[in-house]
Formats: C-alpha cells, sequence, structure tokens
C-alpha cells in the first residue's frame, strides 16, 4: 500500500518533479480588465490606499448622509408600496444647493457600494471632475429631510424612520420654491413622494399633506444619544435628527490639488480652462445660513392612485434621468446601522387612498399646489 507523504513546499521559480515549468505569459495571457506591469500596481496600490484612508475618515466624520429615493416602476418586484414614502421636511427654507459630480467605484467600475459624488469646481478654477466625467454636471437642491419608511436593521431592530438627503435637481426645484414662498417656510411640511414612472425623477413627484409645528416634529422624531458600539464615539447628539444637516460639515469642499490628485488629471497649460471657469461665477458649491424652523402629530399617508399625473402637482420629469445620480448607490437600498427611538409624537404616514393628501385636511384648494 503506498501512503501520500506530506512534502514540503515547491521553490518558487521549480517545478514539481516529474513536470516541466511553464513558460512565463504573464504579459503575453493577462486578462483585458487587469492591470499589468509592476510600476502600474504599485501605483494604483498608492491610489487606493489614499481612496480607502479618505472613506475611513469619511466614515469616521460622518460624511455620506443617505440619499432618498425610490426605485423604478419597471424594476422586477416592487410592489406599490414601494413606489411612495411620506417625509418631513427639516429645512426652514431651501438655502443649499450646488453643481455635482458622480463616479462609479473606481475599484470595479460599477455603480453600486463603493459609488461617490464630488462637488464641481468648475465655478472656481479648473476642475479636474470635469475632465474625468463624461457627462456635464448636474444642478442639485439639498434638502434635510426624515424618511417616514420604517425598516428593519441588522440586529432585528425596528427603525420607524431615517433621516435622510432629498438631492432635487433643477427640473424639479421649482414646486419647492413656490411652497417656501407661499408658507414662509418648509421645516413640518409632510410631503407625500410618489414615483410613477421610471423616466421621472428617481425621488417621485411630491404632493403637499400638511405643514407641522415644532412641537410635532420633536415629538415624532426626538431620540436619545447614539454611540458607536464601543461607547467611545458619540455618532449623533441627542434629537439630532430633529434638525437639518450641517451642509458645510457633510460637504466639505475639496481642493484643486485633491481632485486633481484623485483623479489624475490636470489643466492643460495655456487652455482656457486653465484660468476660467466653464460654468460662470455662480456655478461653485454656496451654502447661506439655514434656520431653525417656525412651523403636533404627524402621521403617513399615500397616494390616491399610482401612476396619475395631477396637472396641479406634478413636478417636471428628469430631464437627465438616465444620468448616474438615478444609478446606485443613489438607487440603491441602504440600511442605517445606527438606531434610532422614535418619540412619543403622533406624525403618522398616511396612505395614497387617503382623500386629504394635498389639502392638509382641508378641501382640495390648498395654494401650494395650485400652478402659477
Amino acid at each position: 500500500m503506498t501512503n501520500i507523504r506530506q512534502r514540503a513546499p515547491i521553490s518558487a521559480g521549480t517545478s514539481a518533479r516529474g513536470t516541466t515549468a511553464p513558460p512565463n505569459t504573464n504579459n503575453a495571457n493577462a486578462p483585458a480588465a487587469g492591470i499589468t506591469g509592476y510600476d502600474a500596481i504599485r501605483q494604483q496600490h498608492e491610489r487606493q490606499t489614499v481612496e480607502d484612508q479618505r472613506r475611513q475618515q469619511e466614515r469616521a466624520d460622518g460624511y455620506a448622509p443617505f440619499r432618498f429615493f425610490l426605485p423604478s416602476p419597471e424594476k422586477q418586484g416592487v410592489t406599490r408600496e414601494q413606489l411612495e414614502a411620506n417625509i418631513v421636511v427639516l429645512d426652514d427654507a431651501p438655502t443649499f444647493a450646488m453643481f455635482e459630480h458622480s463616479f462609479p467605484d473606481p475599484k470595479t467600475g460599477r455603480w453600486g457600494k463603493g459609488a461617490f459624488t464630488v462637488p464641481c469646481l468648475s465655478g472656481d478654477s479648473h476642475c479636474p471632475a470635469c475632465d474625468a466625467d463624461s457627462k456635464d454636471p448636474y444642478f442639485a437642491l439639498f434638502l434635510s429631510i426624515i424618511d417616514m419608511t420604517p425598516y428593519t436593521n441588522k440586529n432585528g431592530q425596528l427603525v420607524p424612520f431615517t433621516k435622510k438627503l432629498l438631492v432635487v435637481k433643477n427640473k424639479n426645484q421649482g414646486w419647492w420654491f413656490r411652497q417656501y414662498e407661499r408658507r414662509g417656510t418648509l421645516r413640518g411640511m409632510q410631503v407625500l413622494m410618489v414615483r410613477d414612472s421610471a423616466q421621472g425623477a428617481n425621488h417621485g413627484n411630491p404632493e403637499f399633506i400638511e405643514l407641522h409645528d415644532e412641537q410635532a416634529i420633536i415629538d415624532s422624531f426626538s431620540h436619545p444619544e447614539v454611540k458607536s458600539q464601543d461607547g467611545q464615539r458619540v455618532i449623533k447628539q441627542a434629537n439630532e435628527d430633529c434638525f437639518a444637516y450641517d451642509y458645510g460639515r457633510i460637504f466639505k469642499k475639496p481642493t484643486y490639488e485633491e481632485l486633481a490628485e484623485r483623479f489624475g488629471t490636470g489643466p492643460v497649460a495655456g487652455s482656457r480652462s486653465d484660468a476660467d471657469s466653464t460654468w460662470g461665477p455662480d456655478a461653485g458649491q454656496f451654502r447661506t445660513s439655514t434656520g431653525i424652523g417656525r412651523a403636533g402629530g404627524i402621521s403617513s399617508r399615500a397616494s390616491t392612485t399610482i401612476g396619475r399625473t395631477p396637472a396641479s402637482n406634478q413636478t417636471s420629469g428628469d430631464a437627465d434621468h438616465d444620468y448616474d445620480d438615478d444609478s446606485p448607490p443613489f438607487d440603491t437600498d441602504l440600511q442605517q446601522d445606527a438606531e434610532h427611538l422614535q418619540g412619543q409624537g403622533g406624525i403618522r404616514p398616511r396612505p395614497s387612498n387617503d382623500p386629504s393628501i394635498g389639502t392638509g385636511g382641508r378641501p382640495n384648494t390648498d395654494p401650494g399646489d395650485i400652478p402659477l
């Protein structure tokens, strides 16, 4: 009987006894999608190390809030309930907007986990992200909201609401401006978002429900201080979800050098873009002071009919709906790990067949839903 015996590992550069070492085909048969050559691999390693460190710091800083979206009606398995959501606005006024680029994961080139956005710098100087992006930057209004859609987190606990960013591109901003101009505030405004078209904005179309006061917000969305699992770091201050984001903190404006290093691009010496802006003096990131609202309980409602398009409150279609900000990670189900505890107030979601949608409980004559 022959026993199988364990042997010492074969030294590098040698072949097993009785075999012939294969020829060195390191470059000849390299996969088309791979990186070959020591120098190229080393450079990519250094770039990726910087990128990993940056992402780690962003996570530590709480840099990237979740962005609100509704799935496409054409997505397989999507239910009627998933095409609508109740939100409550936390900003007093629409006071933050910027031009923005979005990019896929630099590791995989795919949209999904690892995809990211950066502000466009073309309003101030040449923008390396413009050189790297195949499309023009989009102009976006940012609002802080509470998404009242509950979910179960990875620990099996029910999270009744989530603070998110609502990103509204240029074609759909008018409705929000009219609401602010007629009401004097957006804070406490409960809105039903309904998506009835794959070609429309991925956040859906807004329908006014009602305006809640300050006490209703605190009663409904208050929570205790949230700490990291080791208890050493405060993730959220008590009741932080009741107030708008500090946009200056979560959207730190990168320098030209930071973007140039990230994308490996730069202006052509002597070119117009070396000195001038492509988009004009107002195209860069801008921010004004964000006030606390002056607007108790809040309940969710749903749309009367999925797919209807009333002329009074239909927002414009997303002219660049196929742009990358309508793809993952902005169109991917993401969950927050921080556990939010709901307060004792009564702000409740309302279903789509609630007859008071758009009326705030009054006859359907709300001035915010009357077209200009």
